[in-house]
């Protein structure tokens, strides 16, 4: 249980190709929270002992199947919520949506989505209810990069 003025924290690892669009999850009917929403490429509580970075990589492994170093992370915000710290970062990549061995438990789907596709999924409601300012921010940061 948590205790008061404990924080918990959370990763997300959002996923773009060099065309500014993120690679997008549906989350499996199954799943207690957000059943059968879209929501960010892979994310996740960290465990007892891990940084952000170190959950960031192990989230992305476990339910994308995408293995990769720490500096291919760029840190792109902090979000604090009630008792929850949430760490978001970006990577790069052009991987094919349909190469990608998804952790079936999780996950139903994935696919590339631009902006607008987002921000009307979160606007009808089939997109994990984020702020859609933090949303708007990440793409606005990713695509900066590119």
């Amino acid at each position: 249980p948590i205790q008061e003025g404990d924080w918990l924290l959370i990763v997300h690892v959002c996923v773009f190709n060099q065309n500014g669009q993120i690679l997008i999850q549906k989350r499996a009917d199954s799943k207690d929270r957000y059943p059968g929403c879209w929501d960010l490429s892979a994310g996740g509580f960290a465990k007892s002992g891990e940084n952000s970075v170190q959950a960031a990589i192990r989230e992305l492994k476990e339910e994308l199947g995408i293995a990769l170093t720490a500096d291919r992370l760029i840190f792109a915000h902090s979000e604090p919520f009630i008792c929850v710290h949430d760490d978001i970062f970006i990577l790069y990549t052009d991987i094919s949506a349909d190469s990608i061995i998804f952790q079936r438990e999780e996950i139903s789907a994935v696919k590339w989505a631009d902006w607008n596709e987002v921000k009307t999924m979160l606007l009808n409601g089939t997109f994990v209810d984020y702020d859609i300012k933090l949303i708007d921010n990440i793409f606005k940061i990713a695509i900066k990069e590119i």
